[in-house]
């Protein structure tokens, strides 16, 4: 899961400069020029376990627990986004 930046006019050289003089600050840095930050959500949806998780009766409430593991995440890199995009 991570923070990706989809838009064709952003300045990559910007980014670069504030993630290196950032670098110790910034979570979950990711080394990808699109990606800014990412977490490991820790699903592996070729196990049996975690394949449980999206049963129809358990689908709301882990859709519900993963859109709010999102918003903590970005709400953790706010900071470090506006710095980005301002």
């Amino acid at each position: 899961m991570g923070l990706w930046i989809d838009n064709l006019k952003v300045d990559h050289e910007k980014i670069k400069k504030y993630v290196n003089d950032s670098i110790r600050e910034f979570p979950n840095l990711s080394k990808s020029a699109w990606w800014i930050s990412v977490v490991e959500i820790n699903e592996d949806f070729r196990n049996y376990d975690s394949l449980l998780n999206i049963l129809p009766e358990k689908a709301e409430e882990y859709s519900k627990r993963k859109a709010k593991d999102l918003f903590d995440f970005a709400v953790e890199n706010e900071d470090h986004l506006r710095a980005i995009i301002s």
